[in-house]
């Protein structure tokens, strides 16, 4: 049962994601997870599509397709390795950093509220956050 209520609180958390995805105007859930993961990386840092794959846990076909949308869009700029020409990166542009941005603070807002209504103290999330790294250590 824990590990299913797991999945569901994954369910719910993805269906509310997906609404912040398409009130910014991005296709889908998956593409906002490309922005995510390049605004966590950095503001002036860029990753090779090899790392978002792995990051995101995707297939290497998935990323290629996310990473042309979101490039069509204006999203993404994708820029040489100085490291290697051979070699790709991809950053966000000034106007999926803005999208990256209002999306983590909306998601960070709906978590705090959801976490303030349900009467979990910190205290006992620390706990719970805990016990998942330990769980997922495992896997």
């Amino acid at each position: 049962g824990f590990f299913l209520r797991i999945e569901y609180a994954h369910v719910l958390h993805e269906r509310r994601v997906a609404v912040i995805a398409r009130e910014a105007g991005v296709n889908n859930v998956g593409e906002l997870h490309v922005l995510l993961a390049l605004r966590r990386n950095g503001l002036a840092n860029a990753m090779r599509p090899t790392d978002l794959f792995r990051d995101l846990l995707i297939t290497s076909g998935a990323i290629t397709k996310r990473l042309d949308r979101l490039k069509a869009a204006g999203l993404i700029e994708r820029v040489a390795a100085e490291d290697d020409r051979r070699s790709e990166l991809v950053r966000l542009t000034a106007a999926g950093r803005r999208i990256a941005d209002a999306a983590i603070t909306r998601i960070s807002t709906s978590l705090a509220r959801i976490v303030q209504g349900s009467g979990v103290t910190r205290t006992e999330l620390e706990a719970v956050d805990a016990c998942f790294r330990k769980l997922i250590a495992k896997m």
